[in-house]
């Protein structure tokens, strides 16, 4: 069994009531996943699952108020009881996060190569010019030409490509070695967000990283991961090798997603899923995704069922072994 980069057992998260005397909120239930040096893997699910919440509880930045049970180790190290400098050190060199809209992390009012450098040079790592240096070598390798200027320019004046391509090279800058990408191309048109994604790959490749890869997009997530957990109201309700996911599912939610995406190859109409995503807060006692299976029944609706081995990878559903794998799409 390969050593784990990442290993989260069990997350729970709570947040603080909205109001006084109010209940406190689940934001997700159950998240098991492990990530090894050098391998990618994808968390996919539908807005709201739980799957940012996940990547903030790894970095110890969830919401004041928040409580989290289970473990989060980072080789073998408690994330959850990390405190002051080991938790600083921890984000400054063990983790970096890849945001989805880089024009609503980085200050307009520097410039990018201030941007860049400024977590390496606080954390005491690099000298600024090291650092400039560093920068300039890593934009290169992403495909910036010119970084000597970009480095000089306002984020206002690049293009939402190449401000990702920066973000990017602000993840890699403290040479990390856990990466965690959250939709990290979700605000770039097709053709630019798979010039990124081959580049963050690439880089991923090359320096042997692990990487969380958070995405709604099961097709890109399977493209570019060797492993896929997908998320649905705060429950990992499948994992296993990305290619098999893909192929043959084997939880009616995977299924359903496949089945609602448009497909270049296939005249088939998508299958829209019936009902509405429902946030972890709102689940009840059983299944999670009970209420939009056609395959639910009372046992569904009352008791949630644990992750277990069915094929290749884990499964959360009662009756996984006894269904198809890619059925479960209501028509």
């Amino acid at each position: 069994m390969k050593p784990q980069l990442l290993d989260i057992r069990r997350l729970r998260v709570e947040l603080a009531p909205r109001e006084r005397r109010g209940e406190r909120r689940t934001v997700i239930h159950d998240v098991s996943l492990s990530v090894a040096p050098g391998e990618s893997v994808g968390l996919v699910g539908e807005s709201g699952s739980g799957k940012s919440m996940t990547a903030k509880a790894v970095m110890g930045l969830l919401p004041r108020g928040a409580v989290a049970t289970g473990e989060i180790l980072y080789r073998n190290r408690a994330v959850l009881e990390m405190k002051g400098a080991e938790l600083a050190g921890f984000r400054a060199r063990g983790v970096s996060m890849i945001y989805q809209d880089p024009r609503a992390h980085i200050n307009p009012l520097r410039t990018v190569g201030d941007f860049l450098v400024e977590g390496v040079v606080a954390s005491g790592a690099m000298r600024r010019p090291e650092a400039l240096e560093a920068a300039c070598a890593l934009l290169r390798d992403v495909g910036v030409t010119d970084p000597r200027r970009r480095v000089a320019q306002y984020p206002h004046q690049l293009s939402g490509g190449l401000l990702q391509r920066v973000m990017i090279v602000m993840a890699l800058l403290p040479s990390p070695e856990l990466i965690l990408a959250d939709e990290p191309t979700t605000a770039l048109d097709v053709t630019v967000q798979s010039d990124v994604m081959a580049i963050l790959s690439e880089q991923i490749r090359e320096r042997s990283l692990g990487m969380l890869f958070i995405t709604h997009d099961l097709d890109l997530a399977a493209a570019v991961t060797d492993s896929l957990a997908v998320m649905y109201a705060g429950v990992i309700v499948e994992h296993g090798p990305a290619a098999d996911v893909y192929a043959a599912p084997r939880h009616p939610y995977t299924a359903a997603l496949l089945a609602s995406r448009p497909s270049p190859t296939s005249v088939e109409r998508p299958v829209s899923i019936p009902g509405r995503p429902i946030s972890a807060f709102e689940a009840g006692e059983g299944c999670v995704f009970a209420a939009r299976c056609s395959h639910a029944t009372g046992l569904c609706r009352t008791e949630r069922p644990d992750p277990r081995p069915v094929a290749t990878g884990t499964v959360a559903c009662h009756y996984a072994e006894e269904l198809e794998p890619a059925e479960g799409v209501r028509s």
